[in-house]
C-alpha cells in the first residue's frame, strides 16, 4: 500500500464525514487503516505549521457495544486472574529478598488474603456457559495460583499475624 495523495486524503475524510463504512474506503482507497486515521486526525502538516481540522472518530462507541457481555466478561475475568498472578510474583520476589520491615511484610500478608478471596471469587464467578477452553484455562490458572499462595503461606508461618477474612 502506497501513501495516498492529497487528492486521496481529501476522498478520504469525506467518505469518512459523510458515514461510509471504514472496511470500503480503505479497499477503494487501496491504504491501510493507519492512513486512514492519519487523514482522518489532519494529515500532514502543509509546511506552515497547520494541519486539516481533525474529524471526530465514530469507532469507539461501536467497539464498546459490539462486544458481548459474556465476552467482555471472561475478557475481565482473565485479566483480573494475571493481575492476581503478577501480584503473587511481586510478593514473592520481596520475600526471596528477605529485607523487608515488618509493616511491609504486614502489608504483604494483608494483599495475600485479599488475593486468596479475589481468587475464590474469580472461580464462583465462572459461567457453565463458557467456553470448554476458558474454563480449562482458569481452572489451570486457578489451581496454579492456588499452589503459590499455599507455598507463600507456608513459608510466611509464624512470621506473619493470621488475618481475618
Amino acid at each position: 500500500m502506497t501513501e495516498p495523495t492529497p487528492e486521496v486524503g481529501a476522498q478520504v475524510r469525506a467518505r469518512y464525514a459523510a458515514g461510509d463504512r471504514v472496511a470500503d474506503i480503505l479497499a477503494d482507497a487501496k491504504i491501510g487503516p493507519g492512513a486512514l486515521y492519519y487523514w482522518i486526525d489532519g494529515g500532514p502538516d502543509d509546511g506552515g505549521g497547520s494541519r486539516l481540522p481533525p474529524i471526530p472518530r465514530r469507532h469507539s462507541a461501536r467497539v464498546r457495544h459490539a462486544r458481548s457481555r459474556p465476552a467482555a466478561r471472561l475478557t475481565l475475568v482473565k485479566r483480573l486472574w494475571r493481575t492476581a498472578e503478577w501480584q503473587v510474583r511481586d510478593i514473592e520476589d520481596r520475600l526471596r529478598a528477605n529485607q523487608q520491615p515488618s509493616d511491609e511484610r504486614e502489608r504483604d500478608a494483608r494483599l495475600l488474603a485479599v488475593l486468596v478471596k479475589t481468587v475464590r471469587e474469580l472461580t464462583a464467578l465462572r459461567d457453565d456457559n463458557e467456553a470448554d477452553d476458558a474454563a480449562a484455562n482458569s481452572d489451570a490458572h486457578g489451581q496454579e495460583l492456588a499452589r503459590k499462595l499455599d507455598a507463600l503461606i507456608a513459608r510466611r508461618g509464624a512470621g506473619v499475624p493470621r488475618l481475618a477474612e
